[in-house]
């Protein structure tokens, strides 16, 4: 059990290391095929002498050089034209190489046979278990077409005058099925206009050559174009074929470089526009377009947008639900109903290709929506492959299944079936080829294959659903099979939980839903699935999602008979609690654990963490203490728990204490935790008043943990969040926002809603606060956005712990921005608000409800309400002589709040003059205090003389 991990908001998640894609087997193995053909290639010319020319010629075309010529327009060494291709190549690069005579050789000859040897080289080796070719080869054999915008038979299109004029194929490209107009559209033509080029990238099925056909018959509706030409860049030959049909349509005779022909003829053209229909990668794009074309446009949809200008790309992995209810209502009969629809949309992963198949599935054999539904649960691939439609979203799982060696495609599958199309974990892939030769290099290929047909999304959104797709793996899985592939799949889901900066939660969920049938009754990943996923989800937020895994794992049928695993859902559901910010459910959760005499020790222990943590949050620090100690006593030996232990009795010790402390907890800990430790120095440090030193030690942690976990981890997230308060206090305001605004980047790249976000919005709205009282009045356009930044903090923190201290902050710091806005009543409510919140949290006498109180009588001045700042005051009056002992600042403010109720009051009050003696005597004494600030010297001074001259 990791207790540590339990800790809220302590340790974070460790990052993960981002994939590095490298080719070295595939280059070696891709030579050595290269060199057993060429010396053949020299046997069949009568030149073997005993395959010296050869063996110099091989050594010369180095692997890295080798490959690099003849796979770069085809990295699966697949396409229909490789021969002709790479026998080209070889006629221009073997005299090059000085190592042949040309009197004595053949060399078009040689380069023809070796292309024709190397093409049979290839698929020899391929079919060997240990080959480095086998994998890039299967899935260039079953990479699908990209049939969204139907069955078209690719570039069968001929050219025709539209009827403004230009050449165009696009208007014989019959769009299918009446298209639904995407407001998308509207985002792809505002981009040609600015950059005249538009990048529509997304997955298999996204309706990415559906929108761009609807955009090339807008923009060419209202453009003066000479030339609308639509390219299928699926192949390379599909590219050269369409390269030959538009240069004969122009009457030009095509011959040598095509694409330098179709460059050529574009820059004699006054206006055209392009059409690149699933481009592998920018180079594809650019070898088409003459350097200079401003007179044209250029439309493009792919599957990796990463080679492309980042401001011209328009991400398009689904559509919204109107898009997704016209493409349903325009193939559904009339009589089904909104709910019904519903019910299909939902089956159908919010993917425009599946929605379509679907409900023409429905059309065309008049089943029920209710039976689509049951089918698309059960056997999904039954309506998906009743289309040609369908190839792409079920053509790789099925081939893959047919043709691949065993359980490393089958694994490899489940990899991708969990991952739902995007971004597979590079650790999973070191799994599913754990027991193959050569691992590491492979897995690098399988990236960078998959990410080529386009299953990975490099961009890391979402393609496909990952409980459809788990659904069709399942399906396509040989009935005896099933079982053992849905434990692949439940072991995958538990690979993949904790994998920072992922979006992945639902989804993971939906997989754990759809498998969950399929596995053994008595399976343990069946409840510690559900309780991991649990976790996350309460950590980023979604408390909903995180309750009903805990329901879930509850109801699984062995939980009942079985007393250990009730204790153990009991402890995870306190740490949900704890997440969630229900602090007085997550110790009444972890108390029940602990009173279990039959749970572990290492569970028992956990409990105590998760009810010290709590105590903390109750505002009771001793009784954290005791249940910390209770933790050590069980595990004495574990190191974390010692850390953790030594932590908790650092709370109440002077700031300048703690600040040694963390440092020599930093010392001891283990990586993971060090960073963790030095952000608490750096907090101790600013309560300390060495702002410089806090942000030493939060710098220091920020490049611990870019070291440990990378560039983008949580951990990161949570000490950039750090560094930004250090700087804030250090005066340094324009560093500051940097590094709040990178903490919510990576908490969002995690999560859009992730509750963490809600620290560093509130450190940058204090900062935006603080900027605009810079100017005299405040900045009106800087409050607004403070006051836009607070609202949006306050809103995730809503959700995730409403009756949290840091609710309270954002709140106050909302207060504040109100106050300076000349909103005093909306301030009076939110100081109300956070002063109810740290009364619940911290109980009456903490300082936290003192400075509310403060807060709120400043206020309630500002509108004239004396009384009601008088009666404010009354509810922390028994506190302030014990303020004055141990924070004498928030005595010196709550009493010049008081003395100016005083005096706003009418003078022929009774006890007025009296009573406000006996309040600046008080003040008088506190100013005798060295630790007394300056602002709080300057705002008592002014009481002082403004009493003085009322008494007078």
């Amino acid at each position: 059990m990791d207790l540590i991990s339990g800790a809220a908001n302590v340790a974070g998640i460790a990052g993960a290391a981002a994939p590095l894609v490298r080719r070295g087997a595939l280059e070696r193995e891709f030579h050595a095929c290269f060199a057993r053909a060429l010396r053949q290639a020299f046997v069949e010319q009568d030149r073997d002498d005993r395959g010296v020319t050869a063996s110099m010629v091989a050594d010369a075309l180095r692997p890295k050089q080798a490959y690099r010529l003849l796979a770069q327009h085809d990295p699966q060494l697949a396409a229909p034209d490789r021969v002709d291709r790479w026998s080209l190549t070889f006629r221009q690069e073997l005299p090059a190489l000085d190592v042949i005579d040309e009197r004595t050789v053949d060399i078009p000859r040689l380069a023809q046979e070796t292309a024709r040897l190397l093409a049979q080289e290839i698929d020899r080796a391929a079919r060997q278990p240990d080959s480095a070719l086998a994998l890039p080869l299967l899935l260039a054999r079953s990479a699908p077409a990209d049939t969204v915008s139907g069955a078209r038979e690719e570039n069968a299109s001929t050219f025709a005058r539209s009827p403004s004029g230009a050449v165009s194929n696009i208007a014989t490209l019959p769009l299918s099925e009446q298209p639904v107009a995407r407001p998308e559209q509207d985002v792809v033509e505002e981009t040609l206009s600015a950059h005249r080029l538009a990048v529509i990238a997304g997955g298999q099925g996204a309706g990415k050559s559906v929108l761009a056909e609807m955009t090339a018959r807008s923009w060419s509706a209202h453009e003066d174009l000479e030339l609308v030409w639509w390219v299928s860049a699926k192949t390379p030959q599909l590219l050269l074929d369409a390269c030959e049909s538009l240069l004969q349509e122009f009457g030009e005779q095509p011959m040598g470089d095509l694409p330098a022909q179709v460059r050529s003829l574009l820059a004699r053209r006054d206006g055209w526009l392009v059409v690149v229909d699933d481009a592998p990668g920018f180079d594809t794009v650019r070898e088409l377009l003459p350097a200079e074309h401003e007179s044209g446009t250029v439309l493009v949809t792919t599957r990796s947008a990463a080679s492309f200008p980042k401001h011209a790309v328009v991400q398009v992995d689904g559509a919204n639900d109107a898009t997704l209810r016209g493409i349903a209502r325009r193939r559904l009969p009339d009589d089904v109903s909104e709910g019904e629809v519903d019910e299909v949309l939902g089956a159908c992963a919010g993917n425009p290709l599946i929605v379509s198949t679907a409900c023409g599935y429905v059309a065309e054999t008049g089943t029920s929506v209710a039976s689509l539904v049951a089918l698309m649960r059960s056997s999904p691939s039954r309506v998906l492959a009743g289309r040609p439609e369908s190839a792409g979203f079920v053509g790789v799982l099925a081939a893959v299944r047919d043709d691949a060696r065993g359980g490393l495609a089958w694994q490899l599958l489940v990899a991708v079936a969990v991952s739902g199309g995007s971004g597979v974990p590079r650790r999973l892939f070191e799994t599913a080829f754990a027991e193959e030769t050569d691992a590491q290099l492979r897995i690098d290929e399988a990236f960078r294959e998959l990410i080529g047909i386009g299953v990975v999304s490099i961009r890391g959104a979402l393609v496909q659903s990952h409980a459809l797709t788990a659904s069709v793996v399942l399906d396509l899985t040989e009935r005896p099979l099933r079982a053992g592939s849905a434990v692949l799949l439940i072991e995958a889901v538990l690979g993949l939980i904790d994998v920072p900066g992922r979006r992945l939660l639902p989804g993971l969920a939906a997989v754990i839903d759809a498998v969950d049938p399929l596995l053994e009754t008595q399976r343990a990943s069946r409840v510690v699935a559900r309780i991991l996923l649990a976790e996350r989800l309460a950590e980023q937020g979604s408390v909903s999602g995180a309750y009903r895994q805990i329901q879930a794992a509850r109801a699984v049928p062995f939980v009942h008979e079985s007393p250990d695993a009730q204790v153990v859902i009991l402890q995870s559901e306190a740490r949900v609690h704890l997440l969630a910010g229900e602090s007085g459910q997550a110790k009444q959760a972890a108390e029940r654990v602990v009173a279990d005499a039959a749970a572990p020790d290492d569970l028992r222990a956990a409990a105590h963490v998760t009810i010290a943590w709590a105590e903390e949050a109750l505002g009771d620090p001793a009784a954290a203490r005791r249940s910390i100690a209770e933790t050590l006593r069980l595990m004495p030996d574990d190191e974390g728990v010692q850390s953790l232990h030594d932590q908790f009795f650092l709370t109440d010790v002077p700031a300048a204490e703690r600040v040694a402390g963390y440092l020599e907890l930093a010392e001891r800990a283990d990586e993971e935790l060090r960073g963790n430790f030095l952000t608490m120095a750096s907090r101790s440090s600013i309560e300390a008043g060495h702002p410089r030193e806090a942000v030493e030690y939060a710098q220091r942690a920020v490049k611990l943990d870019r070291g440990v976990g990378g560039e983008r981890s949580l951990h990161v997230a949570r000490d950039l969040n750090d560094l930004g308060m250090a700087l804030i206090a250090a005066g340094q305001l324009e560093q500051a926002s940097t590094a709040l605004e990178e903490s919510i980047g990576i908490y969002r790249e995690d999560h859009e809603s992730h509750s963490h976000t809600a620290l560093p919005l509130l450190h940058l709205g204090r900062l935006l606060t603080l900027r605009a009282q810079d100017a005299e009045p405040p900045d009106a356009g800087l409050l607004t956005q403070a006051r836009r930044t607070l609202s949006e903090a306050i809103d995730l923190q809503r959700r995730a712990a409403p009756d949290s201290d840091d609710h309270a902050s954002m709140l106050y710091a909302l207060g504040d921005v109100m106050l300076l806005s000349g909103d005093a009543s909306g301030a009076l409510d939110s100081y109300r608000e956070s002063a109810r919140i740290d009364r619940a949290v911290h109980g009456e006498a903490h300082r936290e409800v003192g400075f509310d109180v403060a807060r709120m009588m400043q206020a309630q001045l500002q509108l004239g309400d004396a009384d009601g700042a008088l009666s404010s005051f009354g509810t922390v009056k028994t506190q302030v002589p014990e303020w004055e002992r141990v924070d004498p600042n928030l005595a010196v403010r709550l009493l010049c709040m008081q003395a100016g109720a005083l005096l706003a009051l009418p003078p022929q009050r009774v006890l007025q003059k009296a009573e406000l003696a006996t309040v600046v005597s008080r003040i008088q004494v506190l100013l005798r205090v060295p630790s007394v600030s300056d602002d709080h010297r300057t705002m008592a001074r002014e009481i002082v003389l403004r009493v003085a001259q009322q008494i007078r």
